[in-house]
């Protein structure tokens, strides 16, 4: 299920880009959907490589829905990354969990 249509200096900047940041698990929701998250202002980040990562997401994820509302997820490691969808500059976390978790109405 691996998003194998990424380029390979995407893929090489994906991974450390993941492997650099702080990703919180998400208490609120241990039980029914379990995830962990990481939020823009965590990392004083003057290239703006939390946009570029949102990018990345949306150029390679895959549409899926998310109840009534249709996201972008990038499948990588086992693990798949989405936003929620605002523009990019306003994106504020990346959220995370792995790919056998599925959430919304199919």
């Amino acid at each position: 299920m691996q998003n194998t249509d990424m380029a390979a200096e995407d893929l090489i900047w994906v991974r450390n880009f993941i492997d650099e940041r702080f990703w919180k698990f998400a208490r609120t929701y241990a039980k029914t959907a379990p995830h962990s998250y990481t939020v823009r202002d965590w990392v004083l980040d003057p290239d703006d490589n939390f946009s570029v990562m949102v990018e990345l997401i949306r150029k390679y994820g895959r549409a899926e829905r998310f109840y009534s509302k249709v996201y972008y997820y990038l499948y990588l490691d086992g693990q798949k990354y989405w936003t929620m969808g605002d523009p990019v500059h306003q994106t504020t976390l990346i959220n995370r969990c792995d790919w056998g978790n599925y959430y919304g109405a199919k």
